[in-house]
């Protein structure tokens, strides 16, 4: 084990003798982020953090502009009447999304920051 990841070494993703190599992943956090934050944390809860679609089940997410899906397992959809929704195929702790303007994730972001 890495030195920098020893300081991890009681998350479950850090031991990954008792799961698949290949599909582990332990993501860094950085020391600072764009915000002056310290590169990770939680978000307090806001009904306009739930990516669920409105009116529809709890895997159908609103589609954000910035975000192109990198998952099979996520996959964009439209319903009969044409409103366009990120099918998110069930269950799934996290999804690895590409962002393809970082100008527009940060100021989503920022909302949930103060």
């Amino acid at each position: 084990m890495s030195p920098e990841l020893q300081r991890y070494k009681w998350h479950p993703h850090v031991n990954s003798e008792w799961i698949r190599a290949d599909k582990n992943c332990f993501f860094m956090p950085a020391a600072e982020d764009d915000f002056g934050g310290k590169g990770f944390g939680t978000f307090k809860y806001k009904p306009s953090l739930d990516l669920t679609s409105t009116g529809l089940t709890k895997s159908c997410w609103r589609t954000l502009d910035f975000l192109s899906p990198k998952n099979d397992r996520v996959k964009p959809s439209t319903t009969a009447s044409g409103k366009k929704f990120l099918h998110s195929g069930g269950r799934g702790q996290e999804f690895i999304f590409e962002v393809s303007d970082q100008g527009k994730l940060n100021v989503w972001l920022k909302r949930f920051l103060y």
